[in-house]
């Protein structure tokens, strides 16, 4: 179907870093220029984006694609069954994981922002989470 999305999936899947809201902008602004050839779009980013299900194209969404990846590496996390990624990521904590994530130690805390992967994972979590966990 697509051979670019395997290579980006396989980018956003194994560098956990934070992509700001303008490289998806561009990245969506690159397809539809390949689309429609530089010409005028005759149809509708979201519609392409849509699934096919409910009449869209099923074109991918870049930024859901990178949320989902984001969202195994913070699987593995809550899961702590993957010891490799546990091992690297904190070999400096004192406290569990899901501390961090629920936001419990994070004041006491504050080198736990400065490691980049877990930096850029706790940023994304805390906008899921706000967007999509009601208490």
């Amino acid at each position: 179907k697509m051979n670019v999305l395997p290579r980006i999936l396989f980018l956003f899947q194994n560098t956990p870093i934070k992509l700001e809201n303008k490289f998806f902008k561009e990245l969506n602004k690159i397809t539809t220029k390949f689309i429609w050839l530089g010409k005028k779009p005759r149809i509708k980013l979201s519609s392409l984006q849509d699934t096919r299900c409910r009449s869209g194209f099923g074109l991918p969404a870049w930024e859901l694609y990178y949320k989902a990846a984001i969202l195994t590496w913070i699987k593995d996390w809550a899961n702590l069954r993957n010891k490799r990624v546990l091992t690297l990521e904190g070999h400096d904590l004192e406290i569990g994981w899901h501390a961090f994530m629920w936001n419990l130690g994070e004041k006491i805390y504050t080198h736990f922002n400065r490691h980049i992967i877990r930096c850029s994972l706790l940023k994304l979590w805390k906008e899921i989470k706000q967007k999509h966990y009601m208490k």
